[in-house]
């Protein structure tokens, strides 16, 4: 996949146009599903099951219950709101840090806003849903981990990036978290010698927390929309950020 740089796309005046909104939903769910995959086992268990159920010495270890469980969201946009408004079923403790405070889903869902330090010190969960900006680049890397609870769990289903990807492996393999469930790496697709792919406290999905029917239809309709409203001389309604002021 390539992709057009939006600055030298504007000095052609050409729109760079996007999808937002329609896959907060099916990411929401992505989210979910990992969270739960990592804290129940459910990958190992379905091998388990699939390769001899009673067969063997090996048990499944304990999972984990959500109840009670500090769930902390790095970023509360549009995806991370979806997440949060799913977390009232699990009787999660939420809170959440972002450079713009969202007052009315705190008091929607009783999320708190805490700083960025705090989140990493106390949240047994962080949930990434930011974008990938040159300040959000290995937003999370060494510092970050050391700082973690060592019985933390990380799941990203933003971009891959946004997490030093050496230092997490560092992290997973001498227990300064838990583990990882993830949507997204820096390196896509990511190769075979991966070391993520050998390590036992990681649950891993390819890009795919969109990959639904549902979520896929309203993208392909949301780009019609917006090549259609350029055919009749419009500007197209859901240009990228770094466009929102300009008009060709």
């Amino acid at each position: 996949m390539s992709f057009i740089p939006s600055a030298r796309a504007r000095a052609h005046k050409v729109y760079s146009t996007h999808t937002p909104g329609v896959l907060s939903s099916g990411v929401a769910d992505h989210t979910w599903a990992l969270i739960l995959g990592f804290m129940r086992h459910i990958p190992e268990a379905d091998n388990y099951v699939k390769s001899g159920w009673g067969k063997r010495e090996k048990y499944i270890p304990f999972g984990w219950d959500m109840e009670g469980k500090v769930l902390g969201f790095l970023g509360l946009g549009r995806i991370g709101a979806e997440v949060l408004k799913r977390s009232q079923g699990f009787d999660t403790v939420n809170q959440y840090y972002d450079v713009i405070r969202n007052k009315p889903l705190e008091e929607q869902f009783g999320a708190k806003y805490v700083e960025f330090e705090e989140l990493l010190k106390t949240s047994d969960i962080i949930t990434v849903h930011v974008p990938l900006l040159p300040s959000t680049r290995h937003f999370l890397g060494e510092k970050e981990f050391n700082m973690m609870k060592k019985s933390a769990i990380v799941v990203n289903t933003s971009r891959g990036p946004v997490i030093d990807e050496k230092a997490l492996i560092r992290a997973l393999r001498e227990g300064t978290i838990r583990g990882a469930a993830l949507d997204v790496f820096e390196q896509e697709p990511t190769p075979l010698e991966n070391p993520l792919l050998k390590l036992n406290n990681v649950v891993l999905t390819p890009h795919c927390a969109s990959a639904t029917w549902e979520t896929r239809r309203k993208m392909a309709q949301c780009t019609v929309d917006n090549v259609l409203a350029y055919l009749k001389g419009e500007r197209p309604p859901n240009v990228v950020p770094e466009q929102r002021e300009y008009i060709f």
